[in-house]
């Protein structure tokens, strides 16, 4: 689910405490930053501690940026090609947060800046037949980000966000040695360029992470993100199109076609109306941005049922061990009845009660009485 996560803590005791790890070792110092990175995990998990200046001369630290990869630590850094749901993505980040020795109480310190999410899918179709047919995510463009890298694509969709599509199973075959991962499977991912996105999503902190309801929003907007892509086909079977419908399929598997829609700029609305035309007309097999669609629908729905027994069962737990727990109470003594000895005991102490500086009103005196109870 998870692939990417950054936490930021201005918390002063906080970043002398993980200096001090001795599981982590320098990596380079920069101009900005100072690095130490985990000495088993290396650079996919890593401590980035924010320089501060006074007059040209180091003076501190005014933050430290915690990242680290979740799918990568669940598969123990061999790769993070497989399936990756919400459960095992807080089981992963909880580890991590255990092996910097982190405090629940100090989850809230630690601020959510930068997440990346989405789905591993294994495809029907060849996985280079969708990155060939990606043009727009809304009127925005894919664009190849690294030349050394043909199947990767990404798009700016707005200053808060991108979108990623790329060949994951081919990463993790050529670069990753991970055979064990299926070779046409597809990465589709949205990741946070600020945190402003991320919480709008309901993600502020560690805590949240933690929180299997929070992975819901993540879920659904990835399929909101893939609902504004425009997919062709670049190989479409004419078998059971009409003649009007072939010829309009045809010209719209142009770029061209695309391009000089967006160039007109007169009416907004008319990009959209031939994306939707475009995808009715391609029905069944033929509509790869429909069976992509609901290859995400049944993973989520797979991960949420996953989630939703696993909600379930904690809940049947807990009653079952309030149910069969005896709940110890300590036993009221009736001074009116109680033996001689029993009544000076609990004299006794009332009177130490009284000693207390807490000690005020009368009230409090009845207060004292009524809270004595028996060892």
């Amino acid at each position: 689910m998870v692939d990417n996560v950054k936490l930021l803590c201005k918390s002063q005791s906080t970043i002398l405490r993980l200096l001090l790890l001795s599981n982590f070792k320098p990596l380079k110092k920069g101009k900005y930053y100072d690095y130490l990175v985990h000495k088993i995990y290396g650079n996919k998990f890593r401590l980035q501690f924010r320089k501060v200046f006074n007059k040209r001369k180091f003076f501190g630290y005014c933050h430290v940026e915690i990242v680290f990869a979740p799918h990568y630590h669940y598969n123990n850094y061999k790769h993070n090609g497989n399936d990756f749901s919400p459960i095992n993505c807080i089981k992963a980040i909880q580890e991590i947060l255990d092996e910097l020795e982190f405090l629940k109480s100090e989850y809230t310190d630690l601020k959510v800046v930068n997440i990346e999410f989405g789905f591993n899918l294994i495809l029907n179709t060849y996985f280079e037949l969708i990155i060939k047919g990606l043009l727009y995510h809304k009127r925005t463009s894919f664009y190849q980000n690294f030349e050394y890298i043909p199947n990767y694509l990404i798009t700016d969709t707005t200053a808060h966000k991108q979108i990623k599509v790329y060949a994951k199973g081919l990463q993790c075959h050529e670069k990753l040695n991970a055979f064990e991962v299926d070779k046409n499977t597809l990465r589709i991912e949205v990741k946070s360029k600020q945190s402003k996105y991320i919480n709008k999503l309901g993600i502020y902190t560690a805590k949240d992470l933690l929180n299997l309801c929070k992975y819901d929003k993540l879920m659904d907007e990835v399929l909101k993100e893939w609902d504004s892509i425009l997919l062709l086909n670049l190989n479409p079977d004419f078998g059971n199109m009409k003649k009007v419908e072939v010829v309009f399929i045809q010209n719209t598997n142009k770029k061209s076609y695309w391009q000089d829609l967006l160039a007109e700029n007169v009416n907004r609305n008319k990009f959209g109306r031939h994306k939707a035309k475009y995808y009715k007309i391609l029905k069944g097999e033929n509509n790869l941005h429909q069976q992509i669609k609901n290859k995400i629908i049944d993973k989520i729905e797979q991960f949420k049922s996953d989630a939703n027994s696993t909600i379930e069962l904690q809940k049947e737990t807990s009653t079952k061990v309030f149910s069969t727990t005896k709940l110890k109470t300590k036993k009221t003594i009736n001074l009116e009845y109680a033996p001689l000895n029993k009544i000076i005991d609990v004299n006794k102490r009332i009177k130490e009660k009284l000693r207390s500086p807490r000690f005020q009103t009368h009230q409090h005196f009845v207060n004292v009485k009524q809270n004595i109870r028996s060892p």
